[in-house]
């Protein structure tokens, strides 16, 4: 024997089964680190696709965003949409006015209206009176004609 072998097999108890044991526990032990480890490096692996997957479909959505929003003219979006708020305004106040106008012009023609409705009154009331008065005129000629 050499003095590899010897020492080996004097200061290792490879034949102590407490001691194989203890190795096999060891290297289950090992094992099942090492497969946790698979396990959960492959879980983050599929999660940092998935998460990649939603940036990208985040960062599309943006680039999307900023396209829609970046100014291609030399003023200002904050300006411009007060401007527009002014001219809507403005729009408003004489949107507002129209109304009025429209209020009186309804009201001046109901006034018409009115007013008309009295003259054909009035107008048929004249012409009852005047066909009683050429009644009245045609009989008067008839008697004086008789008389004659």
């Amino acid at each position: 024997m050499n003095f590899v072998q010897t020492f080996l097999s004097s200061a290792l108890p490879f034949h102590d089964p407490l001691w194989i044991t203890a190795i096999g526990g060891l290297i289950t032990a090992c094992g099942g680190v090492a497969g946790g480890m698979f396990g959960a490096i492959s879980a983050i692996s599929k999660s940092h696709r998935e998460t990649e997957k939603k940036l990208d479909s985040i960062r599309e959505l943006a680039h999307d965003a900023k396209e829609q929003t970046t100014n291609n003219h030399g003023t200002n979006l904050r300006d411009d949409i007060d401007k527009l708020d002014e001219k809507l305004d403005h729009i408003a106040q004489t949107q507002s006015l129209l109304g009025q106008e429209l209020t009186a012009h309804g009201q001046v023609l109901d006034q018409l209206q009115a007013a008309q409705r009295q003259d054909r009154s009035e107008r048929m009331t004249l012409d009852s009176q005047a066909h009683d008065e050429h009644e009245r005129l045609w009989k008067e000629l008839d008697r004086i004609k008789n008389r004659l």
